[in-house]
């Protein structure tokens, strides 16, 4: 029962404007989504393994505009609520430190955020609400957003055969892996 998802997911990878869709869940995740953008990524590269780096292009660019957006977000509300409520609390000396740990170490948590299970979404407007230099902010986003699109599609045009075989025999226990390691990186942020 559980593999008709897979199955339709293979099916509409297979549509023109798959790649759109791709992009656009990819966007989406960097900021609010709350569903990794592989879960399309790996059957549309299945499908069509000659375009797989092509499908993690568009991951990594709809995932560079979504995190744009997150930092706007973050930016954004701290002009509006966030130093409020840093006051109220009298707590402006914890906000500063705070900002500059995350600062000091910014281009390393964007890039692990972008590249492991942790939601992604959390780095971006956090990024934004303690001011990161956004430059720093986006250059560390495209490289680990690459090397996380990248990554999958390198190994299912290596070893796409097996990728597939696998997930056609077992694919309630892929399914449980991947909710497993989804659950364990927003545990790593708690």
């Amino acid at each position: 029962m559980l593999k008709s998802p897979y199955h339709w997911m293979l099916e509409k990878s297979r549509h023109p404007k798959a790649g759109v869709w791709l992009a656009g869940i990819s966007l989406l995740e960097s900021f609010i989504f709350p569903i990794p953008p592989d879960i399309m990524l790996i059957p549309m590269a299945l499908a069509n393994r000659q375009k797989a780096f092509w499908f993690a292009f568009l991951c990594t660019l709809g995932a560079t505009i979504g995190a744009g957006f997150g930092y706007a977000i973050g930016y954004f509300f701290f002009d509006i609520a966030g130093e409020h409520i840093i006051m109220l609390y009298n707590k402006g000396d914890t906000f500063k430190n705070i900002q500059e740990e995350f600062n000091e170490f910014a281009w390393l948590v964007i890039l692990v955020a972008a590249i492991t299970p942790i939601p992604f979404k959390i780095a971006t407007i956090t990024a934004g609400f303690v001011q990161t230099n956004f430059l720093i902010f986006i250059l560390a986003a495209i490289l680990g957003r690459s090397i996380r699109y990248g990554s999958v599609s390198l190994l299912i045009v290596l070893f796409g055969e097996q990728i597939e075989q696998f997930l056609e025999n077992h694919f309630n226990l892929a399914l449980t892996i991947g909710g497993v390691i989804f659950v364990a990186g927003w545990f790593l942020i708690i």
